[in-house]
């Protein structure tokens, strides 16, 4: 797989991770270490890594490979951004105690977070409105909470800046009093629906 694959279009012998996508239920925990470990023995790979585990499959892994004694895994690379923070709780403590390097992706959002979409119809040409994986994207993201979990961040980033949230007057928004501004930079307060509120309509 390597010399038809990897080689031909890196220009080279041996790349430097190789990572596991997945968890695979129906392949034996051993098979895998080993398989990893013999492309890591012969110089085809320098560390081995994975993908989209939870915490006690990492942990189930890395017990499997300290007792066949085979390479273990030097990184992993989870869904991790201001949205989805579950892995907090458990994958990222264990990777810190085990020395395991930490390779998130999707911190964007899949651009939700960059304030460019509205509630509503997603922006055409972008992860929600295109491919295979428009539907999951949507079905992941596009929710009254996750809108207005990204719309505090987007006003706090303006007060942090030195702007004023806008003006907006849609009850379906989050709604924070003015002169609470500048404690939400710090304290990140449960919002109140009174006095005059500030925008939550995803302006960056």
């Amino acid at each position: 797989m390597f010399d038809r694959c990897v080689a031909p279009s890196t220009g080279t012998d041996y790349a430097d991770l190789y990572q596991l996508h997945g968890y695979d239920p129906n392949t034996p925990i051993d098979e895998s270490m080993h398989a990893l470990d013999d492309l890591v023995t012969v110089g085809k790979f320098r560390y081995a890594g994975c993908s989209n585990l939870l915490a006690y499959q990492l942990a189930r892994l890395l017990g499997r490979s300290k007792g066949l004694g085979t390479a273990r895994f030097g990184s992993v690379q989870p869904r991790y951004n201001l949205l989805l923070r579950e892995n907090e709780r458990e994958l990222l403590p264990l990777c810190a105690d085990e020395s395991i390097a930490v390779i998130p992706y999707n911190p964007l959002a899949g651009g939700f977070l960059t304030g460019k979409h509205r509630p509503g119809a997603p922006t055409e040409g972008g992860r929600f409105t295109l491919g295979h994986a428009a539907g999951r994207y949507q079905e992941r993201y596009w929710t009254a909470r996750m809108f207005s979990t990204a719309c505090r961040g987007h006003c706090r980033r303006r007060l942090t800046a030195g702007l004023q949230p806008h003006s907006h007057t849609r009850r379906t928004h989050l709604r924070i009093p003015l002169r609470r501004q500048r404690a939400m930079i710090a304290q990140a307060t449960a919002c109140v629906d009174s006095g005059t509120s500030m925008c939550v309509a995803c302006h960056p």
